[in-house]
């Protein structure tokens, strides 16, 4: 069994008995935020970056100026009864994205199960944060 070992070792695997340091830690931080930065597209980061650079409060007009910028990925209304197959694919598209910054942890549902309105209420988490930041795309609000 490998010299008592109970699975093979693999390349990256690591060594449970050498000891890690804060500067290897880090290393090992800033990697595992690389590889999630890879699973993100385009517009994600964007729907990111709405929520990680504003205040999202009426009346905000750096975040309306932003909308405005980028109004294929963030402009994007419920669908209704009378929407159009367009708008419907939209929709999904843009929950689908924000969906899934919700199961990486970059963004967080405020409301839980019980909601005010057709539009989820999210907010940045701490990793969000840390991805933008680690990009150059801020991640510390405007105010």
């Amino acid at each position: 069994m490998n010299g008592g070992q109970l699975l093979p070792r693999r390349v990256g695997q690591p060594d449970i008995d050498q000891s890690l340091d804060h500067d290897e830690a880090r290393i090992e931080e800033d990697l595992a935020l690389a590889r999630l930065l890879d699973t993100l597209n385009e517009p994600q980061m964007l729907i990111l970056m709405s929520y990680g650079n504003f205040r999202r409060a009426l009346g905000d007009t750096e975040l309306h100026d932003f909308y405005q910028k980028h109004p294929g990925v963030l402009d994007v209304d419920p669908a209704t009864l009378d929407s159009g197959p367009e708008e419907i694919r939209r929709e999904a598209i843009h929950d689908h994205y924000t969906d899934e910054l919700v199961a990486r942890g970059l963004l967080q549902d405020t409301e839980g199960i019980a909601k005010s309105g057709p539009v989820r209420r999210l907010r940045i988490t701490d990793l969000g944060r840390l991805l933008l930041q680690l990009v150059g795309r801020g991640g510390q609000p405007n105010w």
